[in-house]
């Protein structure tokens, strides 16, 4: 017999602890139960939830007590030019009355620019719903044949670019012998001493008696010759086992080499010059006559230089025409995976990222228009209780802002006074709606409004707070001043809306995701997710009503679920629990 059935099975037989246990089991409303058995015998057992819609509240909680009665200011939420004003000091109104309201047109195009915004959202939706015509997909795939193109292009020019490669270097090993040679004759033969004394040291011996810098002049000719001459005939080597038929990486790395031995060579060729040249001039400032035959060292250092520039310009085209049409290949390439993967999601229709990402864009959009309607309320100042206008100071015209009291309403109603902190008091706002209870009166929830919040703070010990007014009414006089009052302000709600408990999402690089059962299986689910309580989250994005989600397991036997305390939830989904079947 299976594990569980034999626990099941005991549970039902055994009278004492039979219906206790089976009793607590019953009482797990509202989730389901996977039990896992490993292959060492030990079972896991998954805790699900129902997604649901249903309203998510959060609220905040003061204490503090009634007051018998108060004033208020009354003032504005934002900031405007008064367009109109409808009461006067001294005057009695009712709540509800329209004590003032300011220029609404900044509002409105907030409004008019929200529904546009919703608008072209809405339609790039349905853009993005429709499916690729013929045209369209005729076109993706001429793009792609374009691509294709050019890739086979590129390919034949680099095979063409390979092929002058191996021409120009054939030029270069024809007359880089020439000057090698022609380098080594001036150097090392002795035509301007005749008793076997190279022209190298014949020059350095003849500048030694005027210029110091001789023998460090004649030591890097020297030494740049022999540096020119090893890269050569290194060089020649591997020119030599070069073919037509050689692969393309080797004739390009003999371009390079190539390149750079003809520089080092022209370096060589370079400081030669330098050194007959500075023979020259310091005869000549001297009155003295250099030998003839320098005239023709220089004739053809100069030959040798205009030789070796035009070789390192056609090595240099060749090289850079190698590098540029590789990079054309891989740009073509790309182009290729790029166009094929567009007429693929053309052929396929709409990608379910993109669906998804439209439809967010839309609630966001919906959202905006929400707020930019909400806050047009903000033009408008209704009385919030009834009593009595004093202290009126605004006129037609005139402008305010959102801290500029107006006036205050002097009232005989019950006034809730509490204290909040610094940190709590950011998210109260007047007009928020506030749920009071009271020790004195059981079961009585009675529905107030903040009235008026204090704009500096108070010191207590180090903390900073604020007093916080709500006004309500008291049914047949039922409150009386001095009581204690426990105030639960209202800071944000929604209703109909998706709802997990916060137990069932983790984060990943800020993301968030859910294990959603699927087949009696587990599985990933990248979420989005909005409005959140201690207990419960919105889901904006990534589950639909009726999925399953898991929100805790355990090894032992003993359900585990993760659960914060506090905030304020009603899902909808109290009840209805299932116990899912055994994953074996």
């Amino acid at each position: 017999m299976k594990p569980t059935k034999k626990v099941v099975k005991w549970l039902f037989s055994n009278k004492l602890l039979g219906g206790g246990l089976v009793g607590a089991v019953l009482l797990l409303g509202g989730y389901g139960i996977f039990l896992i058995s490993a292959n060492t015998g030990e079972e896991i057992i998954f805790v699900t939830e129902t997604v649901k819609k249903g309203e998510l509240i959060s609220s905040l909680s003061g204490n503090g007590q009634v007051s018998a009665s108060d004033e208020v200011e009354v003032k504005f939420k934002t900031s405007g030019d008064v367009v109109y004003v409808g009461v006067a000091n001294g005057q009695e109104v009712k709540k509800g009355t329209l004590i003032a309201q300011l220029d609404t047109g900044d509002a409105k195009k907030t409004i008019r620019d929200a529904e546009i915004n919703l608008e072209s959202a809405q339609l790039s939706l349905e853009k993005l719903l429709e499916p690729a015509d013929e045209l369209e997909i005729m076109q993706a795939e001429n793009n792609l044949a374009q691509a294709q193109e050019t890739k086979n292009n590129a390919e034949n020019d680099l095979e063409e670019i390979y092929e002058d490669a191996l021409n120009t270097l054939s030029d270069v090993f024809l007359n880089l012998p020439t000057v090698i040679t022609g380098l080594q004759d001036i150097l090392f033969s002795d035509d301007l001493s005749g008793n076997n004394q190279w022209n190298l040291s014949y020059y350095n011996d003849s500048l030694s008696f005027y210029n110091e810098k001789s023998e460090e002049m004649s030591d890097l000719v020297y030494d740049l010759y022999l540096v020119a001459k090893s890269t050569y005939d290194n060089n020649l080597e591997n020119y030599k086992s070069i073919n037509r038929y050689s692969r393309k990486e080797e004739i390009e790395n003999l371009v390079l080499q190539t390149y750079s031995t003809t520089k080092d060579i022209s370096d060589a060729i370079k400081s030669m010059n330098n050194l007959i040249q500075l023979y020259q001039e310091e005869y000549s400032e001297r009155n003295l006559t250099p030998k003839s035959l320098s005239n023709t060292h220089l004739n053809s250092l100069s030959n040798y230089t205009g030789l070796i520039n035009g070789t390192l310009s056609d090595l240099l085209s060749t090289k850079n025409s190698i590098k540029n049409k590789k990079e054309d290949i891989v740009n073509a390439i790309r182009s290729i995976e790029e166009k094929t993967e567009t007429l693929l999601r053309l052929k396929e229709g709409v990608d379910e990222y993109d669906l998804r990402s439209a439809n967010i864009s839309i609630f966001q959009k919906e959202n905006a228009l929400l707020d930019a309607k909400e806050s047009l309320s903000n033009y408008f100042l209704y009385a919030p209780f009834t009593g009595t206008i004093s202290g009126l100071n605004i006129r037609k015209g005139g402008s305010l802002t959102s801290s500029s009291a107006i006036g205050t309403l002097i009232t005989n109603q019950k006034i809730a006074e509490i204290v909040l902190n610094e940190i709590e008091i950011a998210d109260v706002e007047v007009g928020q709606k506030v749920n009071l209870k009271f020790d004195a009166v059981d079961d009585l929830v009675l529905v107030g409004e903040v009235a008026e919040i204090d704009t500096i703070g108070t010191v207590n010990s180090g903390v900073v707070n604020y007093g916080v007014k709500i006004n309500f009414d008291s049914p047949d006089g039922i409150i009386k001043p001095g009581m204690s009052v426990n105030a639960e302000i209202i800071i944000e709600s929604k209703e109909n809306i998706l709802i997990v408990s916060n137990s069932a999402i983790t984060y990943v690089n800020d993301k968030a995701f859910v294990q959603i059962s699927e087949n009696g299986l587990s599985k990933r689910q990248a979420v989005i997710v909005g409005m959140s309580t201690d207990l419960k989250t919105e889901i904006m994005s990534g589950l639909s009503e009726g999925m399953e989600v898991i929100i805790g397991q355990n090894s032992s036997g003993e359900i585990s679920v993760g659960s914060k305390s506090g905030g304020n939830v009603n899902n909808g989904s109290s009840g209805n629990m299932e116990m899912m079947r055994m994953m074996r």
